[in-house]
């Protein structure tokens, strides 16, 4: 079974390799991916263009917060893991509810967060 088959996945990361990296990990699982998106304009850009059933998110976009994008999540209600550098007791308080990976990350952990956390398709 491919996990993440037809799962609509935003990844926003303005690491390249990082960003490559992920997106080949996801469409691996079946996800179709959106990004990556460097900045928060290319991602708002991506979500205001297209259904997204889930994120990944670096949090710091070459020094600019993300939290423009996880505001749009939140309102929404479209799930999103972080996937960052930074450790989670330095996270604002609201984020530490939502999964979050430190880089270097194990990837099938990320699998299996995301295919717990993105909603079932309906058959």
């Amino acid at each position: 079974m491919i996990r993440l088959s037809h799962r609509r996945v935003l990844v926003v990361e303005d690491e390249v390799m990082i960003g490559l990296d992920l997106v080949q990990l996801l469409e691996s699982h079946g996800a179709i991916v959106l990004g990556p998106a460097s900045n928060v304009d290319e991602a708002l850009h991506l979500m205001a263009g297209s259904k997204v059933d889930c994120a990944v998110l670096d949090v710091n976009l070459a020094g600019v917060h993300v939290a423009p994008v996880v505001q749009e999540l939140q309102r929404s209600a479209t799930p999103f893991v972080f996937v960052t550098g930074y450790y989670g007791k330095d996270l604002l308080p609201s984020y530490r509810s939502h999964p979050i990976f430190q880089k270097p990350f194990n990837p099938e952990d990320l699998i299996d967060t995301i295919a717990q956390i993105v909603p079932r398709l309906p058959h």
